[in-house]
């Protein structure tokens, strides 16, 4: 893929023919209605004004649920904008995804397609009203990885019945499936939806900060250390949207929390009384925490920390073991 702008394309609920409990695009995405082909074709010539596009990236609702003329539609003209050499990326459910639907993906040059997994835990996808199975995930990811794609997915933790157990069994299923790429975020809970109905009745609670934090970065470090790139940690929320969040661990420095705790978990497993870090002087904040906590935690601990700085770019090492892969 190269590198150069992305322009992004929301859709929000276009083709969903369910809400599972949690779902607010409209919060999310800041949009109320499915922009139109003339809308489009402004967001791209407003996003081209920053440098040359390489990539555009349908967003929200599902896509491949749509009519398949309004689905050819758009990427039809995703296509006319990028040529053979753009990079074209869907999100979608994985009960819409079929043979079929694959052909008209591959003929328009769609080359990464999101699966919307959340969890591998029908109990899970029950109660959150997703209206597919486990299986249904399974099935679509092999036939994306079959069909040649780029395939990443969406994962949530601390759902309605999702245990820490059940997320990291998730995510070892990517793993197994070998999955390219994957967003992980919290539950949130928006105003106006079931899960805020729920929330409302002592239905649900949802996870603090410090535990959605750590649940979060358990799965990280399992996904990245198999070759599963972590592209998203947490939801980006524009002021509109935090608005309308009645509660959940919403921070805005979500993903380096996340990746912090990861390096910390990791780190203390290989330390006994000492523990030498050698890093990039670009990875400070990775080592020492949000807010230092990985310094202290070990201070606590009793360990004897060395930090070493260097100025050579990529090195991550923790008592001489490379923990690039973190960042």
């Amino acid at each position: 893929m190269n590198h150069g702008v992305i322009v992004p394309v929301f859709l929000p609920y276009a083709g969903c023919k369910r809400r599972c409990v949690f779902c607010d695009q409209h919060a999310v995405s800041g949009l109320y209605n499915v922009p139109s082909l003339d809308e489009m074709e402004s967001l791209y010539d407003e996003w081209s004004k920053r440098g040359r596009v390489c990539e555009i990236a349908f967003y929200g609702g599902t896509i491949t649920a749509l009519e398949k003329k309004r689905l050819i539609e758009y990427l039809s003209w995703a296509h006319s904008k990028l040529g053979n050499d753009g990079y074209i990326r869907i999100s979608t459910r994985p009960d819409e995804i079929d043979e079929e639907t694959v052909s008209i993906l591959k003929e328009f040059g769609v080359r990464h397609v999101e699966v919307g997994v959340q969890s591998f835990d029908n109990r899970v996808l029950k109660a959150s009203n997703r209206g597919h199975t486990a299986e249904d995930a399974e099935r679509a990811i092999r036939l994306l990885k079959s069909s040649g794609f780029t395939v990443g997915a969406h994962l949530m933790i601390g759902l309605p019945e999702s245990t820490p157990s059940s997320e990291l069994c998730s995510a070892q299923r990517l793993v197994e499936l070998k999955v390219d790429t994957c967003r992980i975020h919290p539950t949130l809970v928006f105003e106006a939806t079931p899960l805020h109905r729920m929330y409302e009745q002592g239905l649900y609670e949802p996870l603090s900060l410090e535990d959605a934090v750590k649940r979060t970065a358990n799965l990280y470090a399992l996904l990245q250390r198999f070759g599963v790139k972590v592209i998203r940690l947490g939801l980006f929320l524009e002021s509109n949207a935090l608005t309308r969040l009645a509660a959940g661990p919403h921070h805005p420095a979500f993903g380096h929390m996340v990746k912090s705790r990861a390096f910390y978990e990791v780190s203390s497993q290989l330390a006994t009384v000492n523990l030498e870090i050698v890093y990039s002087e670009r990875y400070e904040s990775i080592v020492s925490g949000y807010k230092r906590e990985n310094i202290k935690r070990w201070e606590n601990e009793g360990l004897h920390i060395s930090l070493i700085p260097v100025k050579k770019e990529g090195i991550l090492n923790v008592n001489g073991v490379d923990m690039k892969w973190v960042v």
